[in-house]
């Protein structure tokens, strides 16, 4: 039998990584095909999840199982990195976009100016 205390960190994990991605409680019940009410049980560690129920939660998560189970949080907060460091790439592509777009309005102004209308 699990600790009680293993059972409400795994809940506590799978409630901050649910929440990260913005959804309520319902949207994931209903993706596992199980009530809201028992959903809840998970995060608030009233119910210890079998390893399948686990890797499904992980799967719709976009988490290692592992990211679950372990006591240390190193592994999501890797993955938060990551995600930051996509997100400051993809900021990057936009500024360069922006940079570009800017650019040619300046021109097509100039233009429109030279051509006297």
């Amino acid at each position: 039998m699990a600790n009680i205390n293993s059972v409400n960190k795994v809940g506590s994990r799978i409630k901050f990584l649910r929440k990260r991605k913005g959804w309520p409680q319902s949207e994931i019940a209903k993706k596992l095909s199980i009530s809201s009410a028992a959903y809840s049980k998970i995060e608030l560690g009233f119910t210890d999840s079998n390893i399948s129920r686990l890797q499904q939660i992980a799967q719709l998560l976009e988490v290692h199982v592992l990211d679950l189970l372990n006591d240390s949080d190193v592994h999501i907060l890797y993955q938060v990195a990551a995600t930051v460091n996509d997100l400051k790439e993809k900021i990057t592509l936009c500024e360069t976009k922006i940079g570009e777009l800017q650019t040619k309005t300046i021109n097509l102004y100039e233009e429109l100016h030279r051509s006297g209308k």
